[in-house]
């Protein structure tokens, strides 16, 4: 399948920035392993990060080229800030035939790493992931997580 590669300078993993070499690296080994092509490369190292106009070329070439793509990105946070408008996005790219993945080996579906990754409003993630190993520890001690029914202490 022909990819379509998109990145900002956000930071990665080894606590740097992506740069354009760094992302078409990855793309690279990924589209090797997988055995896709790369059809090009969209890197938005513009300092706005509201406006996407570097996405909005990429949805407008897929759809003057009338045929589906793979978009690859390194993670959600690529293209939104909010889950919501992260389920915007996947709407609007299937409905062009095309899909989006994410380069992230243990979350590669986009709406997974975007709940992943994209905390939702009011919530904290801190919170989330003490409670989050609580259970996990209580869970592997055998013990009952929740409420006890009623009639049962």
């Amino acid at each position: 399948m022909r990819i379509l590669g998109f990145c900002k300078p956000l930071p990665n993993e080894s606590n740097g920035y992506w740069s354009k070499s760094d992302f078409t690296e990855h793309l690279s080994k990924f589209a090797e392993s997988e055995r896709h092509v790369i059809h090009s490369i969209y890197f938005d190292d513009s300092a706005n990060e509201v406006a996407n106009d570097a996405f909005d070329k990429l949805l407008s070439h897929i759809k003057s080229s009338k045929s589906g793509f793979l978009i690859a990105v390194p993670d959600s946070r690529h293209l939104v800030k909010e889950l919501e408008d992260a389920a915007r996005v996947a709407i609007e790219v299937s409905t062009i035939d095309s899909e989006i993945i994410c380069l992230d080996s243990e979350y590669p579906d986009f709406l997974q790493n975007s709940i992943a990754y994209i905390p939702a409003p009011g919530v904290s993630m801190q919170k989330s992931n003490n409670i989050r190993a609580a259970m996990k520890k209580r869970a592997i001690s055998g013990k009952a997580l929740g409420k006890p029914s009623y009639g049962y202490t």
